[in-house]
């Protein structure tokens, strides 16, 4: 019903409705999220927000419909409903990677949605929180680590690739923000320097890749600290200014680069440049 006619009667019939399962109208108001977001409707989406009950799935499927958009200039057109999501469910970001273990952070990506919008000063102070948490993650699990492997395995590693997108969303606001303030919080020189490499691709991706190409240089100088060549901070350094290059569309200069830098661009890296430039 909210895709396909007006939204404003499915809150009363949900209401209304004599469920057996207390269960379903959570779902169905999750439903009419999914359905205000994909069509762009943010007056009604708090009534449906409320109404959910798992408030990080309905955060997910929220920001997935602005996901689906792609392109800044559509990102922009979200930005109403990027608006109801913070007055209504903005304490439920920093909740909705807690205890995740897996190899993807969700908010991070969430906060570019908003600095893309134009919106990056409204979350300023989340972006802030959000960082020094994931930081003083990084610097736990790696002071506990008995077997020296944390760094190689996914959960510190997707805490590196979030801290680094969190950076992106700040520099999308405020293109000074220095990428060696935000590493001198890590406190293993290894992690500081994986960080620094993913911070590359932030720096070219908002306009100063000549500043990537220095700390990326600045990187292969000091030579690798991670064993193999492949997750060595130079090298991934490389491929992250490779990576933007294609996603602000120059594909030529994008595989000169990782020709000439021995740092070729993998496959998963091909099918997310394919989506984001399509």
């Amino acid at each position: 019903m909210t895709l396909l006619s007006s939204p404003d009667d499915v809150p009363r019939l949900i209401r209304e409705s004599r469920f057996v399962n207390n269960a379903v109208p959570p779902k169905l108001y999750l439903g009419m999220a999914a359905g205000l977001s994909a069509r762009n409707l943010a007056t009604p989406l708090p009534t449906a927000l409320q109404g959910t009950e798992d408030k990080t799935l309905a955060l997910t499927v929220a920001h997935a419909s602005i996901t689906a958009r792609r392109t800044m200039e559509r990102t922009s057109q979200s930005t109403e409903i990027l608006r109801a999501l913070l007055a209504t469910l903005g304490d439920h970001y920093l909740a909705a990677d807690e205890g995740d273990q897996g190899r993807f952070l969700r908010t991070p990506q969430w906060m570019v949605d908003y600095a893309q919008a134009g919106l990056g000063g409204e979350t300023a102070s989340l972006v802030s929180r959000l960082s020094e948490r994931t930081t003083q993650d990084i610097n736990s699990r790696l002071a506990a680590d008995t077997t020296g492997r944390a760094l190689a395995g996914d959960v510190v590693r997707a805490r590196l690739v979030g801290l680094a997108t969190l950076f992106l969303a700040t520099r999308l606001t405020d293109t000074r923000a220095d990428p060696d303030k935000w590493a001198l919080r890590i406190e293993s020189q290894a992690a500081r320097d994986l960080f620094l490499a993913l911070a590359c691709e932030a720096l070219a991706l908002t306009g100063d890749f000549e500043a990537g190409s220095r700390l990326a240089q600045r990187l292969t100088a000091t030579g690798s600290r991670q064993g193999s060549n492949d997750f060595a901070p130079g090298h991934l350094a490389w491929q992250a200014l490779a990576t933007a290059r294609a996603q602000r569309g120059d594909l030529g200069a994008a595989y000169a680069l990782a020709r000439d830098k021995k740092a070729p661009l993998g496959v998963g890296n091909l099918l997310r440049l394919y989506d984001g430039i399509r």
